[in-house]
């Protein structure tokens, strides 16, 4: 016992411990940090009370914890989730390893294991790689690499239909004031833009 709790408190990943009834069992130090509250206050509760979301809040969200529970029980074997919840940090997305936890006689599941690693930050990387790889830093809008990509593979489906726009005058209007008034005119047309056509890739 002293072994398992040294390891578990020396992970960074969250880690706990419940029942069939969904009460926690046992968490580690990671776990209580993310939901700032002490061991004492966590063992013995459920899922609402620890994330301090009502019920009926959580039915009517995306949050899908609860649900996974069930469903690692029912595969009676180790899942892999992509879950969300709301801790003191903020909204986080974690990457959790559930698994059922078998009794002696190796057949019946007396509660589960979880274990939890935030992927918010690296979400979050993720997301800024992509738009990066995909929009035109000044504007926002698709760049001409991904224009390509997408025309590529949504032609394959459905016919599209294309608008291209001359600014008149742009060159001259560049050379004349300098760009970074220029910059502020495709900055502006590129709002005007996504305005105009607020379902459509610009």
């Amino acid at each position: 016992e002293t072994y398992l709790e040294q390891t578990i408190n020396t992970l960074p990943d969250m880690i706990w411990f419940k029942d069939l009834q969904g009460l926690h069992l046992h968490v580690n130090d990671a776990f209580c940090t993310a939901v700032n509250k002490q061991k004492s206050d966590v063992e013995g509760r459920d899922h609402y009370y620890i994330w301090d979301i009502p019920r009926e809040v959580y039915e009517r969200s995306d949050y899908v914890c609860v649900e996974t529970e069930d469903d690692v029980i029912k595969a009676r074997k180790t899942c892999l989730f992509d879950e969300e919840v709301m801790s003191a940090q903020g909204r986080r997305k974690l990457k959790t390893y559930k698994t059922p936890i078998f009794d002696e006689d190796g057949k019946s599941i007396i509660g589960t294991v979880g274990i939890a690693r935030d992927v918010t930050q690296m979400s979050e990387y993720k997301d800024t790689i992509n738009r990066l790889t995909r929009e035109d830093t000044l504007t926002g809008l698709m760049n001409r690499e991904y224009f390509h990509v997408y025309a590529a593979k949504e032609c394959q489906n459905k016919a599209l239909t294309f608008v291209s726009l001359d600014l008149e005058c742009f060159k001259e209007l560049n050379e004349r004031y300098g760009h970074e008034l220029g910059d502020a005119v495709l900055k502006i047309t590129a709002e005007e833009l996504q305005a105009v056509f607020p379902d459509d890739v610009s």
